[in-house]
């Protein structure tokens, strides 16, 4: 068989033919297309919406006193912990990011970056993962970013 007579029964048999390409297979290309470009944008996890809403619960607490925003999440978190069962007397330490900007005379509450917690009910496993899971949903802490102490 020659290269000739290939390519002819190749073109009889053949619904996409390189030569005419109908409006079907267009509109066909064109959507393929379009799913590409969409699938290569990228993608942001929104964050601001916790950080906003914990700025809001914060800030609302406290304003008078001469406290900063950091001990004020400490000492709400401590009297938060102390009521649960079986954890005790608590004592937090956040280790935060500071903002440096301010605007309009508003304050944001730092980024958390790591909690030490330090409780007279640790030592059972549950009041800990009590304690942990409370951390984590309060703030945008990784599990690993989180101590958990005995108290003496």
């Amino acid at each position: 068989m020659s290269w000739s007579g290939f390519t002819k029964s190749q073109e009889k048999g053949s619904k996409f033919s390189l030569g005419k390409i109908t409006k079907q297979q267009w509109l066909v290309l064109l959507l393929v297309g379009v799913l590409l470009a969409v699938m290569a944008l990228p993608v942001k996890k929104n964050e601001t919406n916790v950080q906003d809403s914990s700025n809001m619960t914060w800030t609302k607490t406290d304003q008078g006193s001469s406290l900063t925003q950091k001990e004020r999440m400490e000492r709400q978190l401590e009297e938060t912990l102390s009521q649960v069962e079986g954890v005790g007397e608590v004592k937090v330490m956040l280790s935060v990011q500071e903002k440096t900007a301010e605007f309009y005379g508003d304050e944001e509450a730092p980024q958390v970056e790591g909690v030490v917690i330090v409780a007279e009910g640790v030592g059972n496993s549950v009041v800990e993962r009590n304690i942990q899971q409370a951390v984590m949903a309060l703030f945008p802490v990784e599990a690993h970013k989180i101590k958990i102490m005995k108290m003496i």
